[in-house]
């Protein structure tokens, strides 16, 4: 968790300074989400030295299988809240003792979708003006634009984002694209990617497209590991002429 930190809090340097802040907060408040989600449930025991021990290695040993069935028995026994501030009608996910959240993001979100919406694009190294990002989001908030964002929580923290459109297309109806999707390095491998899958295949279904796809680089094996669990890769391969 703390190396995780560090990089993304390294990686914010390179952010403008209107955001640079909001950045190095988030990932410290990750972080932070998920020692105090363990703490308050153990309430007074949280004290004892044992189970401090606990919550701090934790994390290290998240792989480890008696920490995943001791963490599945303190959900089952004690349940989750949702996050103040977020919509009932967004999609929910517990997973390591955290919530996440699926919700539409609101104009508050603004300086923390940023954060994620950069470091999506320095992934895939695809370099955008600053005035871009104010230009997406505009759009992102305006309901007849035709795009649409959804935001992942946790503990009420923003922590990952999915972009979508819906298009016609020759033969078979309408589909579905999810364009972006990204989840900030401090909050990866807590199910927010999923949630938001599951959140934009809802929306699709509701709105009669008949298919939801996406593309990502071939050597993205981590988030492959994902896709090929929920999707199916039916071989296709994409090129793009420059214009």
């Amino acid at each position: 968790m703390t190396s995780a930190i560090d990089n993304w809090k390294a990686a914010a340097h390179s952010f403008p300074a209107a955001i640079r802040a909001e950045a190095q907060r988030q990932a410290q408040n990750v972080g932070g989400a998920r020692i105090n989600a363990v703490a308050e449930t153990l309430g007074d025991a949280y004290r004892h030295p044992a189970a401090q021990s606990f919550v701090y290695g934790y994390h290290r040993a998240v792989a480890g299988g008696a920490a995943c069935l001791l963490a599945a028995a303190v959900i089952a026994v004690l349940g989750f809240r949702q996050p103040a501030g977020q919509s009932s009608g967004g999609a929910g996910l517990c997973e390591d003792c955290v919530m996440i959240a699926v919700a539409s993001m609101e104009p508050a979100d603004r300086a923390s979708w940023e954060v994620l919406a950069r470091g999506y694009k320095a992934f895939y190294r695809t370099p955008t003006p600053n005035q871009q990002y104010e230009e997406t989001w505009r759009s992102l908030q305006d309901a007849g634009s035709g795009f649409h964002g959804l935001g992942a929580y946790l503990d009420g923290t923003l922590v990952a984002i999915a972009h979508y459109l819906i298009h016609p297309l020759f033969w078979y109806g309408d589909a579905c694209f999810l364009q972006d999707l990204f989840v900030a390095e401090t909050a990866r491998g807590h199910g927010a990617a999923r949630a938001l899958i599951e959140k934009v295949a809802e929306t699709a279904r509701v709105r009669g497209a008949t298919r939801l796809y996406w593309t990502t680089q071939e050597g993205n094996h981590r988030a492959r590991l994902l896709y090929d669990k929920v999707a199916r890769f039916n071989g296709f391969i994409r090129y793009d002429y420059p214009l």
